[in-house]
C-alpha cells in the first residue's frame, strides 16, 4: 500500500510524490491509521494538515512577506554602501569627511523607501515618521556643511511646503468616494502649487522680492491638463461613453 505519511491518504502504487502536499510517498504493508481515531482526537494519530497546498503554492510569499523581503534587501544594500563609503573615507582622509553626507542621504533614502513598506496601510503613521525626519536630515546636512543659512531659507520653507501639499492632497483623495482620474488631477494640481511655492521662495531668497518666473509656464501647462482629467473622471462617473465623447 502506498500512502502519504503527512496527509495519511492512500495513493496509487505508482505514486512517488503526494499530489496534496508534494511530499514523498511511502510504500508499506501497514494500514493507514483509522480516520475515526483522527476525528476523535487520538494524540497518537497523525492528523491531516490544516492547510492543503501544492508545492508551487508553498513557495509563494504573501504580500506582507514580499514587503519584508524588499526592506531586508534595501537594508542590506544600503548598509553595505555605508560601510564601503565610510571605510574608504577613513582610509583616504584618516577621518570622516565626505562620507558624512553620503551616509546621511542614504539613511534618508532608507527612511523614505522602508517606512511606507513597514507601516503599510497606516498612512498617518508614515507621515508622522517622515514629516520630522526629512527636515531633520536636511538640518544635519546644514550642520555638516557649517552653514545654517541655506537651511532656514530656502530649504526649510520648501520642505514644509511640500509636506503640507502632500498631506492636503492625501486628505482630498481619501475623501473622494469614487477614485479614478480625479486622483491624477489632484496630484497635478498639487504639483502646480508646489512649483509656484518653490518659485516664490527661491525668488525671495535670491532677489529679496516675491514674484513668479518659471512657474507661470508650469501653471499654463498644468491647468488645462488637470481640468481635462477632472472632466473625464466625472464624465465616466456619469456613465458617459469616452468613445462617443471623442467621436471614435
Amino acid at each position: 500500500m502506498t500512502y502519504c505519511p503527512s496527509c495519511r491518504v492512500t495513493l496509487a502504487d505508482t505514486c512517488t510524490q503526494c499530489p496534496l502536499c508534494g511530499g514523498p510517498c511511502v510504500a508499506s504493508d501497514d494500514p493507514v491509521p483509522d480516520f475515526q481515531a483522527v476525528r476523535n482526537g487520538d494524540p497518537e494519530v497523525i492528523r491531516y494538515p490544516t492547510v492543503v497546498m501544492n508545492a508551487d503554492q508553498r513557495e509563494k510569499l504573501t504580500l506582507e512577506e514580499q514587503r519584508l523581503v524588499v526592506v531586508e534587501l534595501l537594508s542590506v544594500s544600503i548598509g553595505m554602501i555605508l560601510i564601503l563609503t565610510t571605510g574608504i573615507d577613513i582610509l583616504l582622509s584618516r577621518t570622516l569627511t565626505w562620507s558624512k553626507y553620503t551616509s546621511l542621504i542614504l539613511c534618508l533614502v532608507w527612511l523614505v523607501c522602508a517606512i511606507p513598506l513597514l507601516l503599510w496601510g497606516k498612512p498617518w503613521s508614515v507621515f508622522s515618521v517622515l514629516a520630522p525626519a526629512l527636515p531633520g536630515g536636511i538640518l544635519l546636512l546644514a550642520v555638516f556643511s557649517g552653514n545654517l543659512g541655506w537651511f532656514l531659507m530656502p530649504a526649510l520653507p520648501i520642505i514644509l511646503l511640500v509636506e503640507a501639499v502632500v498631506l492636503a492632497s492625501f486628505v482630498v483623495i481619501a475623501r473622494e468616494k469614487q477614485k479614478g482620474l480625479n486622483c491624477v488631477g489632484v496630484v497635478l494640481a498639487a504639483s502646480a502649487v508646489v512649483c509656484v511655492g518653490v518659485d516664490v521662495i527661491v525668488n525671495r531668497f535670491l532677489t529679496g522680492s516675491i514674484g513668479l518666473q518659471w512657474s507661470v509656464i508650469v501653471l499654463i501647462s498644468l491647468i488645462p491638463v488637470t481640468g481635462l482629467f477632472f472632466y473625464l473622471h466625472y464624465r465616466v462617473i456619469n456613465k458617459a461613453s469616452l468613445r462617443k465623447l471623442f467621436r471614435l
